[in-house]
């Protein structure tokens, strides 16, 4: 008796081809719309109704309209390290926690100088944080693999 629960291998189903149909159209149809009308579809369908872009009052509405009208302070504010001189110059130096090391490379002498409880962040994306509550469970070269596989993201 023949399996019929799915197609022979190599052929796809005739709903798979329309999805995959639908799909390259949407994208061809998305590329060539104006951003901000692009945006306003992508929102709505989110959702479930268009951003008021020219007067913005949800979080959401006030990310979509940034898109369009980047202020050059931003990449500084998006700078983890970069930031602290802003912060420094704009409130205070008191509202910084201790900076222990800013480098591309872990060295055994900086990790000796690390206190007990630290953190350590990539500073070129999202998501790289480690909260180290007892130094002695991150040896040198495990902090080290970590920064080194965080740098080697693309982000």
């Amino acid at each position: 008796m023949r399996d019929t629960s799915s197609p022979p291998s190599g052929r796809s189903t005739l709903g798979e081809f329309s999805r995959t149909l639908v799909r390259k159209a949407r994208r061809t149809l998305t590329s060539r719309l104006d951003d901000r009308l692009y945006v306003s579809f992508v929102y709505r369908r989110e959702f479930g109704r268009f951003p008021n872009l020219s007067h913005p009052q949800t979080f959401n509405e006030k990310i979509c309209c940034r898109r369009f009208d980047p202020e050059p302070i931003y990449t500084l504010l998006s700078d983890k390290y970069a930031v602290r001189d802003y912060v420094a110059a704009t409130v205070g130096q008191h509202y910084l926690i201790e900076c222990y090391g800013h480098t591309r490379r872990l060295t055994p002498e900086m990790y000796a100088q690390l206190p007990q409880r630290f953190v350590m962040k990539g500073n070129h994306g999202s998501g790289f944080n480690l909260l180290v509550e007892d130094k002695q469970q991150y040896p040198f070269k495990l902090l080290d693999n970590i920064g080194r596989r965080w740098l080697d993201a693309d982000y």
